[in-house]
């Protein structure tokens, strides 16, 4: 049976913080009884019976382990509200709020935080197939029983139609069928396996819409590894360009792209094999895409740009003296790397980095420590549930964290939840002395985490880093400073995502360091003032800049426009603007209203991100996380004083959601990066819906009362 481990170390890893936040799944032979074997199976089942209907799992493994781990008693049963007429009292809404809290307490780890999934996109685990496959350690990492759930995850997410999506949630795409068509393979299924002839129905889908030539950038750096590495269209032929520019890239795509230009420098070539056959004239595709991947097309300035360097450039490095600059970057382009490995202790900013500087290391020296480091923590980002193990984006344990405590704190009901409270609390504090979305051995700061944490507790030096982090036109980036210009964007060569080179301005990050600094200004008047002054004007005006027309905000990284304005409208909110002062807040009330649904809740598709215009759930469904934030928002904006029956409805539906073990029901994916890519937040359903019955009972009910 697979067991998570928490905060716990082991061969070749090493730590500054004794692990803390530390995720892994191990498989343990001799663990779980007849009836929990037999339950992982029914839940299993279940899965796979509606996998067409929802691909998000609930994280049921984790749940049933860490519920029996807790030894927590009986759940509060919630009370359901039966008439639509029937009253929202405090009597109702604290019964949700002890069934919701009983069941969150269930649910935290032992030290501290809440574990979760935080997956989504379907392209995070066949590039670490394909690499140990390249590298020949693939059995060696990944043992039968981690190959048996990959193999299960992989089939569980295929589409209906044969193919697989870009994202969990998304249409089928030439990246993610042709990439985990070739994963399946390398782990040993066969043309006809899988049910109904699965394999054959991918390998089908993939012909029918161009076959693997119409693949996006990425996919063929790792279609091209495997088969050999000749790269169709890399924006890193001039290594030396990128060493020049890559101070000014975001650092998710820098850490992409000096891996990958090393290795295209280095002109490493994969195994030849029975199995790796594929000939592809890399030249004749290189503006070639299938048109299901062409979410950001090329504009002529860049094809231009990467044919002159692909034709006159890079035959011109190969020769001397031009050579000498190639070898040059060369060793730039490793040394970033190392870096990399050495500041976040091996598991690197994210799980397609961590790959794609796995393989750099191994090509640079097989034998090598750095290779060694790099296998142990590979563990960290596998996430085991009833659907299958899959490689997440490294977890989220201080962002659940921050949320998590706010939310517990609005409940009001402290001395009932004290030791879960006390235990979140510890653990805050440790995680939050680096300001990372994760864990502390991670190393990278995020804007919005560090402000997040900071509305909990007063970290002079997280202040200090929120002050850094502001750009000229008052908003905040998420990880560093933009310092690029806008028309550089142009040169984008992810043809899967907007705007993902040089990152930009965020509402949500805006927002989170305004409250932020907010509340510390006035908890320590006479610090910077001048300085937070400026910085939280500057912020509030940002916000209101990005407003759109229709009074909502665009959400970056959450499903969207719920999302978005419920941090543009917090922020405006703590810098003093209300209801009667302030349009903009106006104008965000009717939107909001305008979108209520019929049953009182609020739903919203992903594909508001994609379209940039709210687009409702299919059937008209609500949504129990995006209701939650929609009922905070209108709390937040004196809703209560005008007119209380929009969030009483809002409530109700919560209430009527809420399941007999206390949490609420797993939709839609909720979470979005760079426009395009679904994120799977499971913890949320944890923690929205609970914060927002518990601003219900404090700020209106209470306050009615």
């Amino acid at each position: 049976m697979w067991k998570l481990k928490i905060a716990e170390g082991g061969p070749g890893l090493f730590t500054t913080n004794n692990f803390i936040g530390r995720e892994h799944w191990e498989f343990d032979l001799d663990a779980g009884t007849l009836e929990e074997l037999a339950e992982i199976e029914r839940v299993r089942e279940e899965y796979k019976k509606n996998q067409f209907k929802s691909k998000q799992n609930y994280d049921l493994l984790m749940r049933m382990q860490l519920r029996k781990e807790n030894r927590s008693g009986p759940i509060p049963p919630p009370v359901k509200l039966q008439e639509s007429t029937e009253e929202i009292t405090d009597e109702t809404v604290t019964s949700s709020l002890r069934s919701a809290l009983s069941s969150l307490s269930s649910l935290q780890a032992h030290d501290g935080h809440w574990p979760a999934e935080f997956t989504g996109p379907l392209f995070f685990l066949p590039p670490l197939v394909m690499a140990l496959y390249i590298i020949g350690d693939i059995s060696r990492m990944l043992s039968l029983n981690h190959r048996t759930e990959i193999i299960r995850y992989l089939y569980n997410i295929q589409n209906e139609d044969g193919g697989w999506g870009f994202h969990l949630a998304g249409h089928s795409t030439m990246f993610g069928s042709g990439l985990n068509y070739i994963a399946l393979r390398i782990l040993g299924e066969g043309l006809e396996d899988g049910e109904n002839r699965a394999m054959a129905r991918g390998r089908k889908w993939i012909l029918d819409h161009g076959g693997l030539v119409g693949l996006p950038s990425w996919g063929n750096f790792w279609i091209s590894n495997v088969e050999r590495m000749l790269v169709k269209r890399m924006t890193n032929n001039n290594l030396n360009a990128i060493e020049k520019k890559q101070n000014i890239m975001l650092c998710y795509a820098r850490i992409v792209y000096m891996p990958m230009s090393y290795l295209y420098g280095r002109r490493f070539v994969g195994p030849i094999t029975e199995l790796v056959s594929l000939q592809l004239n890399w030249n004749k595709a290189r503006n070639t895409f299938a048109k299901e991947d062409l979410y950001y097309p090329h504009p002529l300035i860049q094809d231009l740009a990467w044919g002159f360097l692909h034709h006159v450039t890079e035959p011109l490095l190969k020769r001397w003296p031009f050579s000498m600059l190639r070898e040059k970057a060369l060793k730039a382009a490793i040394g970033h790397v190392r870096y990399e490995d050495e500041v976040s202790r091996y598991p690197c900013i994210g799980c397609i980095e961590k790959v794609m500087c796995l393989m750099a290391r191994w090509v640079e020296d097989p034998n090598s420590e750095a290779y060694k480091l790099h296998l142990a923590r590979l563990p960290d980002y596998y996430w085991v549930a009833e659907d299958g193990l899959k490689i997440q984006g490294l977890g989220s344990q201080t962002w659940v964290v921050v949320f998590a405590v706010q939310a517990i704190l609005a409940c009001n009901l402290n001395e009932e939840y004290g030791q879960t409270l006390r235990k979140a609390q510890a653990v805050w504090t440790r995680l939050h002395s680096t300001q990372q979305l994760s864990m502390p051995d991670y190393g990278w700061q995020v804007s919005d985490v560090t402000s997040e944490g900071l509305k909990n507790q007063q970290f002079y030096d997280a202040m200090n880093i929120v002050l850094s982090l502001q750009s000229e036109n008052g908003g905040y980036p998420a990880w560093e400073l933009v310092t690029a210009s806008s028309w550089m964007q142009k040169f984008n060569p992810i043809e899967v995502f907007e705007d993902p080179l040089f990152g930009g301005e965020y509402v949500e990050c805006t927002s989170s360091a305004l409250q932020a600094l907010a509340l510390f200004r006035k908890q320590h008047p006479k610090h910077r003032r001048t300085e937070i002054d400026s910085n939280i004007s500057k912020s509030a005006q940002y916000i209101q800049d990005v407003q759109e027309p229709d009074g909502s905000w665009y959400g970056n990284w959450g499903v969207c426009y719920s999302y978005g304005t419920w941090f543009g409208v917090a922020g405006l909110v703590a810098c003093g603007r209300n209801y009667k002062n302030c349009a903009a807040l106006r104008k965000a009330f009717d939107f909001l209203i305008s979108k209520q649904l019929p049953n009182g809740g609020w739903g919203e598709s992903y594909l508001s991100c994609n379209n940039k215009v709210w687009t409702s759930i299919k059937g008209n469904r609500e949504h129990v996380v995006q209701t939650a934030w929609t009922v905070l928002t209108l709390i937040e904006a004196g809703q209560a004083e005008i007119d209380p029956t929009l969030i009483h409805r809002g409530v109700r539906v919560l209430i009527n959601s809420q399941t007999e073990n206390g949490d609420f029901p797993q939709q839609e994916i909720t979470g979005t990066s760079f426009r395009y890519c679904g994120l799977h937040y499971a913890a949320f359903i944890d923690v929205f819906p609970l914060w927002a019955l518990g601003e219900c009972r404090n700020r209106v009910l209470l306050r009615k009362a």
